[in-house]
């Protein structure tokens, strides 16, 4: 069944998964833009920071195929819920990492994750209406998506500088990440017809 823009709005699905995407944009970029300054005041030098974050970025790399692979596998509705839940995970295993090794640890599975997210975003909308109106739906809900992604650094920002510190925020982005994995489960691919 292919659903237009208008059938798929008034769906449960759509907003639940809107939701979802707009709860895991604010650690998206959040966390990406003020990583290097969580991790030196961590405890790691420059070149140790550098590092941890190219391990994050190999990690990204390699996590598109994988979850390319656990959608197709498994279905994209439990690849979302995963990749929500898991994203919640190896974020609060960046907060309470505490020394070097613990937190060169968390960063490549934190990329892994984090690397899914287009594929799995892109992947979300065919699969739950249909491709020939994909493209509108995205569009629609890129409209209430990119703005969560262009605050979330500034969010991390502005918490670092009222508390001196990231783990809050930080912490806050893994709850989202968690809650967003709930909305994906909620999130059944509509049936019957559009309308």
């Amino acid at each position: 069944i292919q659903w237009t823009r208008g059938e798929a709005v008034r769906t449960r699905s759509f907003w639940y998964m809107t939701a979802a995407f707009v709860l895991v944009g604010f650690p998206a970029t959040g966390i990406i833009a003020n990583i290097m300054p969580y991790m030196q005041g961590s405890g790691l030098s420059l070149v140790a920071a550098s590092w941890a974050f190219s391990m994050y970025g190999y990690g990204a790399i390699l996590g598109r195929p994988l979850w390319g692979y656990v959608a197709a596998r498994f279905g994209v509705r439990l690849g979302l819920t995963t990749f929500g839940i898991s994203y919640g995970i190896t974020i609060a295993a960046v907060v309470i990492a505490d020394s070097t090794p613990t937190l060169f640890a968390a960063a490549f599975p934190l990329g892994t994750v984090i690397g899914g997210i287009q594929q799995l975003q892109s992947q979300a909308w065919p699969d739950y209406f249909g491709r020939r109106h994909a493209g509108a739906i995205a569009g629609l809900t890129t409209l209430l998506i990119m703005p969560a992604m262009a605050t979330g650094p500034l969010i991390a920002a502005f918490a670092f500088g009222v508390a001196g510190s990231y783990t809050l925020v930080f912490s806050a982005y893994a709850a989202a990440c968690f809650a967003a994995g709930l909305f994906f489960f909620l999130a059944k691919p509509p049936v019957g017809r559009p309308g």
